[in-house]
């Protein structure tokens, strides 16, 4: 190779090279751009989901308040079908805290709550109620989602179903004795609780999974 020729080619080579590092960094900036772009969209996706699961959350706990009240404070007797109703609420498999037993501390699946509100209540009534609506409707629809200890469900395939936790307060009356009488007690027992809802977003449904004293080990 003469001389010419060696200069021409190292020219080539620095030309080349010059111009592969200007493509590599146009593919740099746009692989980051489209990363920044995807995790912003994702971002996005999520907090869509999570707005859309709320209000979807927000027709089963009103209609819990509404339904495990039984309309006592309306003068409106207990009958199966507000009992089924109610039912109609949770998950096959959820488990509550026992409000409604003269004993603390107990849980017990929803069927045996429902068979106790079945066996002593039907035709009489229980006597809650709850702090103002708007308080537990608040809760919900906090600007920080991690109060409502989201999680995803690992079954969903699209990630759009979620369980939520929603703080409510509720005050008990009255309750069932060992000896299954109805006891009013001297002041309302106050309650502190969590209700675990889990929200079918595809399905546009959700249903009750637990309901749990805050702070409980349980």
């Amino acid at each position: 190779m003469n001389r010419k020729s060696y200069i021409l080619f190292f020219v080539f080579s620095v030309v080349v090279k010059f111009l592969i590092a200007q493509d590599h960094t146009v593919d740099d900036d746009n692989d980051t751009n489209f990363f920044e772009d995807t995790l912003f969209n994702k971002a996005s996706d999520i907090t869509e989901i999570h707005k859309s699961n709320r209000i979807i959350a927000w027709r089963y706990v009103n209609d819990y308040l509404e339904y495990s009240t039984f309309n006592f404070n309306k003068s409106i007797k207990m009958s199966q079908r507000s009992i089924d109703y109610f039912r109609s609420l949770f998950s096959d498999n959820a488990i509550v805290y026992n409000d409604l037993s003269e004993t603390e501390g107990n849980y017990i699946e929803i069927a045996d709550y429902i068979d106790n509100l079945s066996e002593y209540s039907i035709g009489k009534g229980i006597d809650v109620s709850y702090q103002e609506k708007y308080i537990i409707y608040n809760n919900l629809f906090t600007k920080n989602i991690h109060d409502l200890k989201p999680v995803l469900d690992p079954s969903d395939k699209n990630k759009q179903s979620y369980f939520y936790q929603v703080k409510i307060k509720k005050y008990v009356a009255a309750v069932f004795t060992n000896e299954n009488r109805y006891l009013y007690l001297d002041e309302p027992r106050e309650l502190d609780l969590l209700l675990k809802i889990h929200v079918f977003n595809s399905r546009n449904y959700a249903e009750i999974t637990g309901i749990y004293v805050e702070n409980s080990s349980y």
